[in-house]
């Protein structure tokens, strides 16, 4: 509300100043006059100007407290009137089902038992509205009521029309040549309306995806060669209706680049550019990557930081040699501006703690101020799925050379709770309750609780894991586990319980490493003589695992859950000795690399997998540390459907594992031609190895055991279903290469993984 003029009477405006002894109010009734005098800043005594009578009404309605104000001169006097704004008993929220009343609660300033002031409602209403344009609901509509109480208080009520979800009913582009339409749609966040429209929401419309959209573009040109790409214009245009919106970005591509020669230079005193030429992350011949180009800028000024130079900056500068489409890169050593960090100032985090958020800066205040840092600081708080929304700007502080880190946050829900069956081959049908919270108590600690009950498993486990320790990137956490699981490869069932504390840490940009510990109670039980092999009988009984490991991974990829270029190596190993009964050294290796073709719509995988399980002086290993392979491992064929078997032709039929096995994944992922937002890829698959190996000679039902290496391979079909509970995958798979008594499995349904 803008406070009226004051208008004062002909002879007071000719007076320059207006004397007074005293200042009276009238109206009030709950707010004391000494509380309206000091609000007015009006001293008795000290002459005015009608300038400062108004500048002193002003004042009164800044505060909030008044819905009417006047100030008049009056026989020596000076005259406050005011009325006083009701207080407010409740706030209400009607009509709104898709966002609670606590959400729409946080965002409003009027509250209970505050004063109703109707220039604040009106701006309650108006941000209301924008929350629900933000959430896609662009027509929604917000109405203050305000009900008088007997008692002299009002209730206030936002009533609220939600309107219709405006989903993207298109997606389009201009000026592309290189990739196809359908390529570019799966490089931005925006995704077309369909059958799922309503539960995906990706494909409804936001400003703030619309702008994602223009920087994912030019990231996915930058990093397949294109240097100069740029989005010149994103338009989106409303369908008539007002449900819907036509995206349509305009591209300018560029020509290709692959990377030419590199080097480090400067100009300034004292400083050897040829001292940072190892830092260069660029290789002659390589397509052009921007990535590559950031990573070296990195790791340029994260040395200068070691060697005392917190400002000193690395420039890229480029020439381009059009003859044959190479690009030399030249890192300039420059002096950037020297300005340090005066604070950080956090706002908007109603949930999680300034410490979770401050953890993500790699400076602090007093540090030198680095633009690159404060990027990569905002990366990593959106990276973390903590915050709907996060901005990080940088502005003057007290002095030129000072700067304000501005961090702006809206915490988002990270907690969920599951409840749902589903079905596998592997382990037939299966109820499933689960608690997770990725953000526990606003501290930024992950929380799992799951029960897992069905045909062939029961599962019971609970997990915890600081992330950050002691604000660093080194992960401590745990996991205590009960699980009971009828093996239906052969005729017994194991119990186990245990405990698994692990660590996790980075040894370099793209690798990271885990240590762990598990202290396991194994039980192998329900054997039958006659049915079940001697092999496992011998076995039978409970057995406590003590055992260390670890676990090495170096990911390339350039998407962990859809990638199209890069690999993934990982190593593990296991020692089970450390007391307990079990004696033996496990270990895996596994390579996975991705190769895309036409515009990434057909993706190729290269998967090479191998382990090798060696007994201690001690004690032989059991059925359970062997390897098996069969089902989603080796597809077409049934879990532990190959490999050492004792099979006496009649009622004894188990699968005894192998202390080795190694096999060969092919794997091509294409379209089938179905509208894009049903989820489904299409696949085709070649799978080639073996299990092989026991301890000793062991005799079982059928006499000796034959553990000789024989290869295996399938070929197949598959359908991917990107479904919104999850990845499903559909397997037919057609043996090439079998032995006898391999149990084939033709048909299978699993969770789909990338790894």
């Amino acid at each position: 509300m803008t406070a009226p003029l004051v208008t004062l009477p002909q002879t007071a405006i000719a007076q320059s100043q207006i004397s007074f002894s005293s200042v009276v109010v009238t109206g009030n009734q709950a707010i004391p006059a000494d509380t309206v005098i000091a609000l007015s800043g009006l001293v008795p005594g000290v002459a005015v100007s009608p300038a400062a009578i108004n500048e002193a009404l002003r004042r009164l309605y800044a505060a909030g407290l008044f819905e009417f104000a006047d100030i008049r001169p009056a026989a020596g006097r000076m005259v406050i009137e005011v009325r006083e704004n009701p207080v407010i008993g409740i706030v209400n929220f009607e009509g709104n089902s898709t966002i609670s009343d606590s959400e729409l609660a946080a965002i409003t300033e009027s509250a209970a038992r505050g004063p109703m002031n109707r220039a604040t409602v009106e701006a309650d209403a108006r941000r209301i509205a924008q929350y629900y344009t933000e959430k896609s609901r662009f027509d929604a509509e917000v109405r203050p009521v305000i009900i008088q109480r007997e008692d002299g208080r009002v209730n206030l009520v936002f009533e609220v029309s939600e309107g219709r979800v405006a989903s993207v009913d298109g997606v389009n582009f201009t000026g592309n040549s290189r990739f196809t339409d359908a390529r570019l749609r799966r490089a931005v966040r925006s995704g077309e309306g369909g059958a799922l429209a309503n539960i995906r929401t990706r494909d409804n419309f936001a400003m703030a995806n619309s702008s994602a959209d223009a920087a994912a573009l030019v990231n996915f040109y930058r990093e397949r060669g294109y240097i100069d790409a740029r989005v010149e214009a994103s338009v989106g245009e409303f369908a008539l209706n007002r449900d819907g919106v036509f995206l349509t970005y305009s591209v300018y591509e560029g020509a290709s680049y692959d990377f030419g020669a590199a080097r480090v230079s400067t100009q300034i005193d004292g400083v050897d550019a040829s001292a940072y030429n190892r830092f260069i992350r660029t290789r002659e011949g390589q397509r052009y990557r921007a990535s590559r180009v950031q990573q070296t800028v990195e790791a340029i000024e994260e040395e200068a930081s070691r060697q005392g130079r917190p400002f000193l900056r690395a420039v890229p500068r480029f020439t381009r040699n059009e003859a044959d489409g190479t690009v030399d890169v030249t890192f300039e050593l420059v002096n950037g501006e020297r300005v340090y960090v005066e604070r950080i100032d956090i706002r908007g985090n109603s949930q999680t703690i300034d410490r979770v958020i401050r953890r993500e800066f790699a400076l602090v205040e007093g540090d030198a101020m680095n633009p690159r840092k404060i990027r990569e600081a905002e990366a990593a708080l959106q990276a973390l799925r903590y915050f709907s929304n996060v901005s990080v700007r940088v502005r003057e502080g007290s002095s030129p050379d000072q700067a304000v880190v501005e961090v702006d946050v809206q915490d988002a829900s990270t907690g969920s709770f599951t409840f749902g069956a589903g079905y596998s081959t592997d382990v037939g049908f299966s109820g499933k309750v689960s608690i997770t919270e990725r953000n526990l108590l606003g501290r930024g600690q992950q929380f799992a609780l799951e029960l897992e009950y069905g045909e062939r498993t029961s599962i019971a486990s609970i997990s915890f894991t600081e992330p950050r320790v002691n604000d660093r990137d080194f992960s401590l956490g745990g996991d205590l586990y009960f699980r009971e699981i009828d093996r239906t490869e052969s005729s017994f069932q194991t119990t186990e319980f245990g405990f698994r504390p692990q660590v996790g840490f980075p040894l370099g940009p793209d690798t990271r490493i885990s240590l762990n510990y598990e202290i396991v109670s194994e039980e192998i039980r329900d054997t039958v003589p006659g049915t079940t092999s001697p092999v496992i009988i011998a076995d039978e009984g409970t057995q406590v695992r003590s055992a260390i490991g670890f676990a090495l991974t170096h990911d390339t990829r350039n998407d962990t859950f859809d990638p199209s270029t890069g690999y993934i190596l990982r190593l593990t190993g296991q020692y089970a000795g450390l007391g307990g009964d079990a004696d033996y050294f496990k270990v895996t290796a596994r390579a996975k690399g991705y190769l895309g073709l036409f515009d990434d719509s057909v993706i190729l995988s290269a998967d090479i997998e191998g382990g090798a399980l060696f007994a201690g002086s001690s004690a032989n290993t059991r059925v359970t540390d062997r390897f098996f392979l069969g089902g989603t491992s080796f597809r077409g064929f049934d879990v532990g459907g190959i490999g050492p078997r004792d099979d006496d032709g009649g009622s004894v039929n188990d699968a005894l594992g192998g202390n080795f096995y190694a096999i060969a994944r092919l794997d091509a992922k294409f379209p089938i031609g179905v509208p894009r937002d049903l989820g489904f890829m299409g696949g085709a698959f070649v799978d080639l190895g073996s299990v092989w190996g026991l301890d000793g000679a062991p005799v079982g039902a059928s006499g000796a055991i034959d553990d000789a290496a024989y290869l295996r391979a399938t070929a197949g079909l598959a359908l991917y279903w990107q479904t919104p509970l999850g990845p499903l995958q559909f397997s037919w798979a057609y043996p090439l290469l079998e032995q006898p008594g391999d149990i084939t499995q033709v048909f299978s349904v699993s969770v789909s993984t990338s790894f």
